[in-house]
Formats: C-alpha cells, sequence, structure tokens
C-alpha cells in the first residue's frame, strides 16, 4: 500500500485539490442561499432534512459517479460499455420509484448505506472497456 501511495502522490494530490475546491463550492453556494432565505431559496440542510426519502436515487448517483471518476474499473474486453450503463441506469429508475411512493424517513446509516452500494454497483456492474 506504501509503494502505491508513493507512486500515485501527484494523483493523489489532485484529487485531494478537486475534492476541496467542490467542498469550497458547496459552501460558498450554502452561504448565499442562507442569505436568499427570505426570498424562499432552500439550503442545502433543508433539501436533505426535508426530501432525503425521495433523493434516495442521487445518494446513489453520486456514489456510483465517485467510484466511476476515482476508482475505474477496467476490463480488457472489446464490448459495448452500454449494458453496464443500463444497469446502473436501471437501479437508479427503481430508487426514484421507490423514494416516491414510500412514506418511511431514511436514516444516516441507511444513506450511508446507499452510497457505498452505488459505489460498489458501478464498479461492478459498469467497468471501462477498452
Amino acid at each position: 500500500m506504501k509503494a502505491f501511495l508513493q507512486k500515485n502522490v501527484k494523483h493523489l494530490k489532485v484529487i485531494k485539490a478537486i475534492i476541496a475546491a467542490l467542498l469550497g463550492i458547496m459552501i460558498v453556494i450554502d452561504v448565499v442561499l442562507v442569505m436568499l432565505i427570505d426570498k424562499g431559496f432552500p439550503t442545502f440542510s433543508w433539501v436533505v432534512r426535508d426530501d432525503r426519502t425521495a433523493l434516495i436515487w442521487f445518494t446513489f448517483l453520486f456514489g456510483g459517479l465517485v467510484a466511476k471518476i476515482f476508482y475505474n474499473r477496467k476490463v480488457n474486453l472489446k464490448q459495448s460499455e452500454l449494458s453496464g450503463f443500463l444497469a446502473f441506469a436501471s437501479i437508479l429508475v427503481l430508487l426514484y420509484w421507490l423514494g416516491q411512493i414510500i412514506t418511511i424517513k431514511v436514516s444516516t446509516p441507511l444513506e450511508l448505506f446507499l452510497l457505498v452500494v452505488g459505489g460498489f454497483v458501478a464498479y461492478r456492474v459498469w467497468p471501462q472497456y477498452s
């Protein structure tokens, strides 16, 4: 593991910079939305608090896209990537539909589970065919 980290120091610095920039942008946007709260603009905390169940598909998608971007698995086969994309998209549609009809409150551990499962499914089902 130490050899891998030493070999990829430049890539890790780029990843850290991207994540830090995204976090900074999110904080700035949230501050602006809090200042505009009188005009009815929702903040990120409102969306998470009020629409968590309806947005379970988004949590799954976020986990899958992070895994696809940072932990992409290459397969040395000549195949179309469409089948993996359609499998991932069908799970997204199912979660969207499920999030609209269920009335239970989704807890934080369940949302973390969806995030990790989204990453795992994207890693296993939707590889990068070369």
